[in-house]
């Protein structure tokens, strides 16, 4: 059925690396055993089970999957055994369902983090030239109306839209906004037309790792957009949006408010990949930095407030909001402050605490009795802890444990009622005053 050895013998004819030739052979050798040990058919259920045992590492799995693509094909094309091209095919449709899952749930995911803009926000000034503040309003609005829009007809058939249909990382998703988005940055606007200088849109390096790109434009066409010129072989091609000419207005000012992080990987996160209004708002009506609000524009009040405490205890100590993170995270130099975040509404805090099992022991216990599921011992799959420098040893209510500081210290359900011990803890551990 696998057909293992002409798979391999393929293998020699077609690599030079020896490095892919070995790593294929053992993928093909693995499935090969893992089929005919637990006497498993060719059906879809079983090659999940397969491909679940390299899902552990990205790196395993993702070559995996391109072994598996090279092998499908090397089947359906050299291979003229029935059952060989059926388990070849029903490879192919699951490692298809995954792709298109995989786009599936990228694009609800950014569907649903454009939070649109409220009514009254003040817009930065120097943004307002041919609108006025409700105008520039109004329009930013329509433009991320404009793109939930487009993501609930990319989720109806994100292939047709040219998103990856073969296995790639997450960056690769994100195409909806690097589009629109090189096309404001690369263009000039002008009553209703951004005229696009194409050469340097094409060779934008982000802009190149996309494929397909002409079905995005087919989709931007059918969405209500006008292109015209569209070319590498054009010097400048114009992009328009007649329903609303102001929409490519606020998006330039919107690529314009992104500056440097427009092309960094942090684009795709989500306040920035949803079109938060905040970095479009003028900053003098902001009580905190730009991308403090908003991260937490979109998590539970809680949240908010704890934020907002260590905030200040932070500036305290002379620690500032790094501008370059995609989470709040306080930093002095390379030191950072106690880093808190949000999980599914959940407000979580990883520490690796050591010498103040120690020098506070009766602290420690007090903040067990609050966090008790935080302090039962996780110690990694290895399970030595002798000699490792990632071993941690404790005592808690007279009890001597061993943890690994890979996996503590989370603690889960933080209130504004226990920050307070969590963070004084924290600043002894790290000789912060």
């Amino acid at each position: 059925m696998i057909k293992t050895d002409d798979y391999i013998m393929f293998l020699s004819k077609k690599h030079k690396n020896p490095k892919t030739i070995d790593e294929r052979t053992q993928f093909i050798k693995e499935m090969h055993q893992f089929f005919n040990d637990n006497n498993l058919t060719g059906i879809i259920e079983n090659i999940s089970k397969f491909f679940k045992t390299k899902a552990w590492s990205a790196v395993l799995y993702g070559k995996l999957f391109a072994c598996m693509e090279e092998y499908v094909s090397f089947i359906k094309t050299e291979c003229k055994d029935v059952e060989a091209v059926a388990f070849a095919e029903t490879i192919s449709g699951f490692m298809q369902s995954i792709y298109l899952q995989t786009a599936l749930d990228y694009v609800e995911s950014k569907k649903k983090n454009i939070l649109l803009i409220p009514e009254g926000v003040k817009i930065n000034p120097i943004y307002l030239s041919e609108l006025d503040n409700d105008q520039f309003v109004s329009e930013f609005r329509n433009l991320q109306e404009l793109i939930i829009n487009i993501y609930s007809d990319i989720y109806d058939a994100p292939f047709i839209w040219g998103y990856p249909d073969f296995y790639v990382t997450d960056g690769y998703y994100n195409r909806l906004n690097d589009i629109l988005l090189a096309f404001a940055f690369y263009g000039t606007y002008n009553n209703g037309i951004l005229s696009v200088n194409s050469k340097e849109f094409f060779k934008n390096s982000t802009i190149k790792c996309h494929k397909n790109i002409n079905k995005m434009i087919d989709g931007f066409l059918k969405m209500g957009f006008a292109i015209k010129n569209f070319d590498k072989k054009s010097v400048v091609f114009e992009v328009s949006y007649p329903e609303h000419p102001h929409v490519l207005y606020v998006l330039k000012f919107y690529a314009e408010a992104m500056g440097d992080t427009l092309f960094h990987w942090s684009r795709s996160k989500r306040e920035r990949a949803g079109f938060s209004y905040r970095f479009i708002e003028d900053p003098a009506t902001q009580e905190y930095e730009t991308l403090f609000h908003a991260i937490t524009d979109y998590e539970p009040i809680e949240f908010l407030n704890i934020q907002h405490r260590l905030h200040a205890e932070a500036a305290k100590c002379g620690f500032a909001l790094d501008q370059e993170n995609s989470i709040i995270i306080y930093k002095k130099g390379s030191k950072d402050f106690l880093i808190v975040g949000c999980n599914n509404g959940t407000v979580v805090s990883k520490v690796i605490f050591r010498s103040v099992f120690e020098t506070h022991k009766e602290k420690m216990e007090q903040l067990a009795l609050k966090f008790p599921e935080t302090f039962i011992p996780k110690v990694w799959a290895c399970g030595k802890c002798k000699g490792c420098v990632m071993s941690i040893k404790y005592e808690i209510n007279g009890k001597s444990h061993c943890a690994c500081a890979y996996h503590s210290f989370w603690f889960k359900d933080i209130t504004m009622d226990n920050i307070g011990e969590l963070l004084e803890l924290y600043k002894i551990e790290n000789k912060i005053k």
